[in-house]
């Protein structure tokens, strides 16, 4: 696969995931299919499934990128390190304080300071990002060195994590199943961990570690495109949708309370496969339409900085336009993006702020 084309289809996936984020962060579609069990409550349910590779796909990307370098140069990924946790530090607290003034709920300077080292929930805690990459980057020049030069060993690590995260959730919501069906009450056993003290990889998003590793093997990859084969893609990649909604269903009824498929879906297999799946249909990306390509490529370039703004300005962006609703839900996120767009491109050519939306 040529360099041009695996940095198209990363600008795409990346446009994906960017465009999916700000989706879920401002979904205004009725899911509560508790109280409202209208069919169509259930189908925006099913729709919310496909947000579940947001963020994984980030990790899946930077993965395929990272581990396809020709070279790692310690020195400037130690550096890089760095950078991103001093950048999570002075984001969680700029984040902070704009919210506070956004929302006209002043907070005390130490709550602030506090925030740019212990993430506070509803205002920047979505930098959990920031905190996952950083564990990614730990262990990313040992990963780096095994897939290049010990493939077994590097194969050995990512089974041990596949085992540890995705089979562990895999186990938990299997149990959960069973317990439900049979009238068992374990409806939390999707969160525990099975492994017990030898899990090295909970409490730090080790599922990242494994969306990392495998988009460095898939990214090696390269098919022709095939209508037909793209056509059982997405069949499959609906099928898994539809795995995910309906346990996500069984357990919200349950609970009696609607369960997050996005954020408790990251580390399931219907994911894991649905993001192997998105790759596989982007590789039939060609980028030669110019302004649709343009367009993918600046947003994909740009989707850290999108990432950041668009927490900060996405409420008074919500107020000033009306978003209930499917159509209300992507115009709000088209209008969200596109600012932030603008607001990301304007940081990078101030001298003394670019290098806050660099890595």
């Amino acid at each position: 696969m040529t360099e041009r084309k695996r940095k198209a289809f990363a600008d795409l996936l990346k446009t994906i995931a960017i465009i999916f984020v700000v989706v879920y962060h401002n979904t205004q579609i009725n899911i509560n299919f508790i109280d409202d069990q209208n069919w169509s409550v259930y189908t925006n349910y099913y729709l919310k499934s496909a947000l579940s590779v947001c963020v994984p796909l980030f990790f899946f990307v930077n993965g395929g990128l990272l581990l396809n370098k020709s070279s790692l140069d310690i020195q400037r990924h130690s550096q890089k390190i760095i950078k991103i946790i001093i950048l999570t530090a002075v984001w969680g607290a700029v984040t902070t304080f704009l919210l506070s003034l956004i929302r006209k709920d002043p907070l005390p300077l130490l709550d602030i300071v506090k925030s740019s080292l212990y993430l506070k929930f509803g205002w920047n805690h979505h930098l959990w990002f920031f905190q996952a990459l950083i564990v990614v980057y730990i262990f990313y020049p040992l990963l780096f060195v095994t897939f290049k030069q010990a493939k077994k060993i590097f194969y050995f690590f990512g089974i041990a994590v596949f085992i540890f995260t995705f089979f562990n959730t895999f186990l938990g919501q299997f149990i959960n199943v069973a317990a439900i069906t049979l009238s068992i009450d374990n409806a939390d056993a999707w969160k525990f961990n099975y492994f017990s003290e030898i899990n090295a990889f909970r409490g730090i998003y080790g599922y990242s570690i494994g969306y990392f590793m495998l988009g460095g093997v898939l990214f090696t990859y390269s098919v022709k495109p095939s209508i037909r084969r793209n056509a059982l893609f997405t069949l499959l990649l609906l099928i898994c949708m539809g795995g995910l909604c309906w346990y996500g269903v069984m357990i919200s009824q349950y609970e009696q309370k609607i369960w997050d498929l996005v954020w408790n879906g990251y580390d399931s297999l219907f994911t894991l496969i649905n993001v192997v799946l998105m790759f596989m249909l982007a590789l039939s990306y060609q980028g030669s339409r110019k302004i649709l390509s343009n367009t993918i490529e600046i947003i994909g370039k740009n989707s850290l900085g999108i990432y950041l703004i668009h927490w900060i300005i996405q409420e008074p962006i919500r107020s000033l336009i009306a978003t209930d609703g499917l159509f209300g839900t992507l115009i709000a996120t088209l209008v969200i993006v596109l600012v932030s767009l603008v607001i990301t491109l304007a940081i990078k050519r101030t001298p003394l702020l670019r290098n806050l939306l660099s890595l």
